[in-house]
């Protein structure tokens, strides 16, 4: 989690080592169909 949030503050920082590279989450589902990380990409859904 702590790095996910460091590359995310970077991206936003708009930081050379960023550039164009994307920040991809795997949201692996569980048996019920639930993704793992639904709750995170709900609270950041407007990045």
């Amino acid at each position: 989690m702590q790095e996910l949030l460091a590359l995310l503050i970077f991206l936003e920082q708009g930081d050379d080592l960023m550039k164009g590279k994307p920040v991809i989450i795997f949201n692996r589902l569980d048996e019920e169909g639930r993704g793992f990380w639904d709750p995170l990409i709900t609270l950041l859904g407007n990045y």
